[in-house]
This record gives structure tokens, sequence and C-alpha cells, in this order.
């Protein structure tokens, strides 16, 4: 690198994804910080909590709160496959990305709202077929 030169450092971390940019000075070769650390919510914690958002429009806010506190084993099954899934995301992917629900939670459902995961999900604007799901 040359005297002048700029570079990005992009710190994509667990809450945000920071980006600083830096320019090289003479003589010492030392660093000029052109653009300070900025932080947006895109990391994988926001991520994950734009999921949960999403499950609690779904079935409920009131719903999702038992569920983790009521089978918090489950919760974890659930994540993990969101997980799995969130790693095969790719920005320009033509498919939906689906998530299957462990049969924990449909049970949990069925049994604690009496119907069905698929009447939640008609109710929603996240119907099968819609959005590309």
């Amino acid at each position: 690198m040359q005297t002048g030169d700029r570079y990005i450092v992009a710190d994509c971390g667990g809450g945000t994804v920071d980006l600083t940019v830096h320019q090289i000075e003479q003589p010492q070769g030392t660093l000029k910080e052109l653009y300070k650390a900025s932080g947006g919510p895109y990391g994988a914690v926001g991520v994950d909590l734009a999921f949960e958002k999403l499950l609690c429009q779904i079935f409920g806010e009131d719903f999702i709160a038992t569920f983790k506190a009521k089978r918090p084993a489950a919760w974890v099954d659930l994540t993990i496959a969101f997980e799995a899934r969130k790693r095969t995301a790719a920005p320009h992917r033509a498919n939906p990305l689906n998530i299957s629900l462990p049969f924990s939670f449909i049970d949990f459902y069925r049994k604690h709202r009496g119907q069905n995961v698929e009447t939640a999900l008609k109710r929603s604007r996240w119907e099968v077929g819609e959005n590309g799901a």
C-alpha cells in the first residue's frame, strides 16, 4: 500500500456491523481515520430478533413468551433450526428459505391455542404460498 491509499475495516459482529475508513499518511506511514466506526443493527443478533418478531406477529407475542418459558429446550431447537437456515441465506437467492417448525412447537401451539399452526399462518400475511413461502 502507498501514501494516500484508503481501505475499509468491516467488523461484522453479533450485534452490529461497524465500518471504518482509513487513509495511509506519510512520512511515518501513520493512519488517518476518514470515517469513524458506525454500527448498524445488521449483525446476527438483529436477524435473530427480526425472526422472533416475525414469529410473534404470526403466533402472538404472548404465545411465544409462554413457549419460551415453558419449553426452553424446544425454543433452543427452533433457534438452532433457524440458525442452520440462516447460514444458507444469500442476497440473490431466488428461492425462499423455509424453516421447519419443530413438532414440539406445533403440538404446544395446538394445545394452547386450540388450533393448528396453519390457521395462524392463514390469518397472517405470511400464508403459505404468499411472499414466496
